[in-house]
């Protein structure tokens, strides 16, 4: 959220830096050019980092494993770690056939959450924000500057989420989160649709950021961090995260089109259908996590009576 913030932040000054002309021909070029800078500290800063002791034990580097706990913890608490990756490595192996058969509910669910997550319009928003302003009215700079506004907004409810998501719920804040992002668009393509003030969709636009960094966020990742067991874990999410970036590139890839021929108002109206679906899916289909251990969790999807609804199931087995 921070980076996002700082992007924004530094698109606005380098389009303060010259005119409408100066940014059409050279201004973009120095805002791609301005993400190198970050990408050249991070590199710096990985370059130092140590390694994973489960994936050095993994591939059979056990002295590297121990070198790195050692370093860490001391000599006693990196032998009793290391008994423990080695029990864990043993008990855990899981192989990918696995997320096809056993655990493919979990597989599915987790592609479904990230998949929603973005089909409401949360990626070509940020992307194309000066833009949506611009639409609505807004002057340049203006749209610029409350671009920054928005990020800001998704940096403190992305903030509050952190706080929330272990006292009400992961399934809940997504829920709340899809109903304020559902009704935020739907007033955003209102206002399109009449030409209303863009103020009021600077506002809305805040609210329905404001509901996916409380909502989809952070407890989406929550829920596809802890519905799969231990052994699968890695494979799976790597394929949810996948799908859930191909879906952001696809709706940036579309946003242009869809406003060219559903114009504003329809374009918003969609992303408003899809955060309602988004919300009947969660609804219906995912099981809330909270206060569950990953052993609750791992019997529940291997039993065979959970094919019933996932809150009655919750209740039975009492997991998930």
């Amino acid at each position: 959220m921070l980076g996002i913030l700082g992007a924004v932040f530094a698109n606005m000054l380098i389009q303060r830096m010259g005119n409408d002309a100066w940014n059409t021909v050279t201004g973009w070029r120095w805002m791609f050019f301005a993400g190198i800078v970050p990408a050249i500290f991070f590199a710096m800063m990985i370059v130092p980092a140590l390694e994973s002791p489960r994936w050095l034990m993994k591939t059979g580097k056990r002295d590297a494993a121990y070198g790195i706990l050692f370093r860490v913890n001391g000599s006693k608490l990196a032998q009793r770690d290391l008994s423990a990756i080695e029990f864990s490595l043993a008990t855990e192996e899981g192989r990918i056939s696995e997320l096809f058969n056993r655990f493919l509910r979990p597989l599915l669910l987790g592609i479904m959450l990230a998949a929603l997550s973005q089909l409401s319009g949360i990626t070509p928003l940020f992307s194309f924000l000066p833009e949506v302003f611009h639409a609505a009215g807004a002057a340049t700079t203006d749209a610029f500057f409350q671009s920054v506004l928005v990020s800001l907004v998704n940096l403190v409810f992305t903030l509050f989420a952190l706080w929330l998501v272990d006292r009400v719920g992961r399934k809940t804040l997504i829920l709340a989160g899809t109903v304020v992002q559902c009704l935020s668009f739907a007033c955003v393509g209102w206002l399109y649709h009449v030409r209303g003030s863009g103020l009021a969709v600077l506002l809305f636009v805040m609210t329905f950021v404001a509901g996916h960094a409380f909502g989809n966020g952070v407890a989406c990742w929550v829920i596809i961090s802890e519905i799969y067991p231990t052994k699968v874990r890695g494979r799976a999410m790597s394929i949810a995260t996948t799908a859930l970036w191909l879906v952001g590139y696809f709706g940036n890839q579309t946003f242009p089109l869809m406003q060219k021929y559903l114009g504003n108002d329809g374009t918003f109206w969609w992303f408003s259908l899809a955060a309602l679906a988004n919300f009947l899916c969660v609804w219906r289909l995912v099981p809330e996590t909270r206060g569950r251990s990953l052993e609750e969790i791992t019997r529940f999807w291997t039993s065979d009576r959970n094919v019933a609804a996932p809150e009655s199931a919750v209740v039975r087995h009492g997991g998930v």
